[in-house]
């Protein structure tokens, strides 16, 4: 009878044990859902496609009761004051939009210091491109300053990523709306369609703008409209990429679109993950792990995120700015640069 009471004295104080290091041993979890809105853009857009992938992924690793929705705007300049303004918790951002709105460099009126870095480097990088029409007898744009041509150069609407990425390659050649004008010229802020629409039908010159890899939009100007790459001079890439964040060394590449016989050097910028700080670290820890540890499930949903590298997510130079505390312990506790 001893030896019984003995054995079940023994068995209680090894459950006690085994129970008391599951407790030590799993992650705290909160125990109050939480609501998340994520912003994208349009609906049927890429930005819209990764983000409803990536909502999928986080969306059954948090508290139970949780909502995660997202939300169809408001785009690259737009996302991070989204998060600012209190309208969003998380966004997908373009790298030197976050950064700009960071530091409060234009079209930023004012630094947002209440953003942090969840997740760098999720796709293939956006390159700027400044593509001219092969027809106009335009070859660069040292050409338009050099011989002060008439060049009719459009660019996305304002308040647009491809508008202000625009403005700023313009601004390091010098040229501005007053000389172009006074040369001949014009500068005009469209809508993309409708300057699409200018440069293949001859009503303009260069369309400056982010270009995605194998872009659709651009790949059916190419195969309509003979164009030529301008690359941006190798001193001037460096200068936008310390000044704005940039990403050198990049490539238009060969045979990515009709005409472009050899890599064309670019700058350019990948897509991130950001977040307000006011985010707690919790969830802001289980949103990076959930995003960096199913590489696989976002190659699925769009091809431009295969080339996203968990190794080098929490990266500095892939983020722009501060990381979330709660993403910096995911990265931290991999053995991983942050």
């Amino acid at each position: 009878m001893r030896l019984k009471r003995t054995k079940l004295t023994v068995l209680a104080a090894c459950l006690v044990l085994v129970t008391s290091l599951v407790v030590v041993s799993a992650p705290a979890t909160t125990a109050q859902p939480v609501t998340i809105r994520f912003g994208s853009f349009t609906v049927g857009g890429a930005w819209y496609i990764w983000a409803s992938a990536i909502a999928s992924i986080i969306r059954p690793n948090l508290p139970s009761g949780s909502s995660l929705d997202v939300l169809p705007y408001q785009g690259g300049v737009g996302n991070p004051l989204l998060l600012a303004k209190g309208k969003a918790e998380i966004a997908l951002s373009f790298l030197p939009c976050t950064k700009w709105a960071y530091d409060g460099i234009a079209p930023y009126k004012q630094p947002e210091k209440s953003l942090r870095s969840l997740v760098g480097g999720l796709s293939k990088p956006h390159r700027i491109g400044v593509l001219i029409r092969k027809a106009s007898g335009i070859k660069s744009l040292e050409d338009v300053v050099k011989r002060k041509l008439p060049a009719r150069i459009v660019s996305a609407q304002r308040g647009a990523t491809g508008q202000a990425v625009a403005m700023q390659v313009l601004s390091e050649y010098g040229i501005t709306r007053e000389k172009l004008e006074k040369w001949g010229g014009k500068l005009e802020h469209l809508r993309m369609p409708v300057a699409m629409t200018r440069i293949k039908d001859g009503h303009a010159d260069i369309i400056i703008h982010n270009v995605g890899f194998k872009e659709p939009q651009f790949s059916e100007l190419c195969l309509t409209t003979d164009i030529i790459f301008d690359e941006i001079p190798k001193d001037t890439r460096k200068k936008m990429a310390k000044k704005y964040g940039y990403v050198d060394g990049l490539f238009i590449e060969k045979n990515e679109f009709r005409g472009v016989k050899q890599g064309v050097p670019a700058i350019g910028y990948p897509t991130g993950l950001i977040c307000a700080a006011s985010l707690s670290d919790e969830v802001a820890y289980i949103i990076t792990k959930s995003v960096c540890e199913n590489p696989k499930a976002l190659s699925k949903a769009h091809a431009a995120l295969t080339a996203f590298d968990p190794k080098k997510a929490g990266e500095p130079e892939r983020n722009g700015i501060p990381l979330h505390p709660g993403a910096a312990k995911y990265y931290k506790e991999k053995g991983l640069p942050h």
